[in-house]
């Protein structure tokens, strides 16, 4: 169905955007990752950077999966 398939492309875009400015945000917290002198202060970093990796791993995941159906 081309009409389902445009509504799932348009919200894959919408989430796209989001994506952006999420990972965006995170790239600019990175200069405060340097400056780290504490294993707490690095976890949280590397917690951060494991869930920005992991949004954009199921995001890209959901494109593939879009794109095979074309």
């Amino acid at each position: 169905n081309a009409e389902d398939f445009r509504e799932k492309v348009v919200a894959l875009k919408q989430e796209n955007k989001k994506l952006v400015q999420s990972l965006n945000v995170y790239r600019s917290s990175l200069e405060k990752a340097m400056e780290c002198d504490t294993t707490e202060c690095d976890a949280f970093f590397m917690k951060n950077h494991q869930v920005s990796q992991n949004k954009y791993q199921k995001y890209l995941e959901k494109y593939l999966a879009l794109k095979s159906k074309v």
